[in-house]
């Protein structure tokens, strides 16, 4: 049989053949390139390199790089995306889809042995300017002045010890528009005007789970980052976690142990869901301000040594089924509701130690006690015991930020 070219069907049999062998080939190289090479960093000259940067730099997308025992502290000008740019740091994110992944915590060091100006230049333990996404896992950052400093793109942190001293010091910086992730890490905040965790990410929604953060201010979520914490605690700390600027967040199973001026802080149009939370000790329990809104449930603030809930300029509260037991101060506290309509806030189904509603509106700074004040809160029907708290699913906190 010819056809029209006066090729052969068997001719044509065998080119096609041909062409389907080498569409396998192209398939397996592509299945077997995009697993990534492996490269190892040691000190003692065992490894394919001996310095962290020098691997980043040798890799393609894809690829890991596992790093060995030691302190890795060379600090070295890295460059950005653009001539002119670039920064000072330890490790500097040259390439894309990059794993790192340490020996373990303080078993792998980036960071020098000692807090160094180094000549008064800003540097970072690992950084990116590129927007890139990468994953790292299982190491210790300290001693720099910035842990990591993220520059969009998106980021995996897992497993990994960041200490840091004042006066100035900062866990992450993230920018992260395809993400952050942050998972079983371990803060040490020492001095003043330190920071966890700095999240400026835009329209991307952030997750930071089952991490403890001690001293400093563990974490603020700013503009327009939507940010989920769960499982996290905060202990000692000089002030707890703050959302500003339209921020929004979700606050999980999460516990404050004498946070400094307040454990929870909303300010300019930020929005936190707030639910199976305990807040022990500290001056302030919660402060939502500048037309914020709180809306929780399942909540202990105990033991506030100022205010347990302030509400301020115009921002709105509905809190739920939970427990508001200061120690001294009022339990909730409204301010600087100037204009009307008056502001009614939900705190009904409260537990507030004692069931007199006489001795409960006593523990309330509203309306009712200045006119000028044009909030009230609602208290009734209110719990004449603790109440029991009921965990929402994670999808359901999922679907929040849909």
């Amino acid at each position: 049989m010819l056809f029209s070219d006066g090729s052969s069907f068997q001719s044509r049999l065998t080119v096609n053949s041909k062409l389907t062998t080498l569409a396998l080939l192209a398939l397996i190289g592509t299945s077997t390139s995009s697993l990534g090479a492996t490269w190892q960093v040691e000190l003692d000259g065992s490894g394919d390199f001996t310095d962290i940067q020098d691997a980043v730099d040798a890799s393609a997308a894809g690829d890991t790089v596992l790093i060995g025992l030691g302190r890795f502290d060379t600090i070295r000008a890295v460059p950005g995306p653009s001539p002119g740019y670039f920064q000072y740091a330890i490790v500097g994110i040259t390439q894309d889809d990059l794993t790192i992944i340490g020996s373990g915590r303080g078993v792998t060091i980036i960071g020098l042995e000692f807090q160094d100006s180094y000549y008064g230049i800003d540097y970072n333990g690992i950084g990116c300017l590129h927007g890139y996404e990468c994953t790292i896992k299982n190491l210790t950052i300290e001693h720099v002045y910035c842990g990591v400093y993220w520059s969009f793109g998106g980021l995996e942190l897992e497993g990994c010890d960041i200490k840091g001293e004042g006066p100035f010091f900062t866990g992450i910086s993230a920018l992260c528009d395809r993400g952050l992730s942050v998972v079983d890490c371990h803060f040490e905040l020492t001095g003043p005007n330190t920071f966890g965790i700095i999240n400026d990410s835009p329209n991307a929604c952030s997750e930071i789970r089952h991490c403890r953060f001690v001293g400093g201010a563990p974490f603020s979520g700013r503009g327009l980052s939507s940010t989920i914490l769960e499982d996290c605690t905060f202990e000692s700390s000089r002030s707890g976690v703050s959302f500003t600027h339209r921020g929004t967040g979700f606050l999980r199973n999460c516990q404050f142990n004498d946070c400094g001026a307040s454990s929870v802080l909303l300010r300019n149009q930020a929005h936190l869901q707030l639910n199976d939370c305990s807040i022990e000790g500290g001056e302030m329990g919660v402060v939502v301000a500048d037309t914020s809104s709180l809306v929780g449930t399942s909540n202990v603030i105990a033991n506030t040594t100022d205010i347990g809930l302030w509400i301020r300029s115009q921002s709105v509260v509905n809190l739920t089924n939970s427990h508001l037991l200061p120690v001294s101060g009022p339990a909730v506290k409204c301010s600087f509701f100037f204009d009307e309509p008056d502001i009614f806030q939900e705190l009904t189904h409260n537990f507030w130690g004692t069931n007199n509603p006489a001795e409960i509106a006593a523990m309330i700074v509203d309306g009712n006690d200045d006119p000028s004040i044009h909030s009230f809160i609602n208290f009734m029907p209110f719990a004449g015991q603790p109440v029991s708290t009921e965990s929402m699913t994670w999808d359901g906190v999922k679907a929040l930020f849909r």
